[in-house]
């Protein structure tokens, strides 16, 4: 599909665009936060582990919570949904 309906050649040369690693956030002058989860079977946490942040950078990793599963309960809520009314309340 990336080939047929983008510019990209192959999924290497998008990931390779889509990547943020090693100190590409460390300059970030707004708050920012990230959230991901240790079983993530599309990032390795590893990378977010890597990362060189600055102060204006807050980092949750759960424990579970997969590429985008925070799940908070059974109907279907996510627990970042909360986490966002709090970032964007009080900046």
């Amino acid at each position: 599909m990336l080939k047929r309906y983008s510019d990209y050649e192959s999924t290497s040369d998008y990931f390779s665009h889509y990547a943020v690693l090693n100190d590409a956030l460390a300059d970030i002058n707004i708050p920012t936060t990230i959230i991901t989860a240790e079983d993530d079977p599309i990032i390795p946490v590893k990378d977010f582990n890597d990362l060189k942040l600055n102060s204006k950078t807050e980092l949750i990793i759960h424990r579970y919570g997969g590429h985008n599963g925070f799940l908070e309960n059974l109907s279907g809520r996510a627990w970042y949904e909360k986490k966002m009314i709090e970032i964007f309340s009080t900046e």
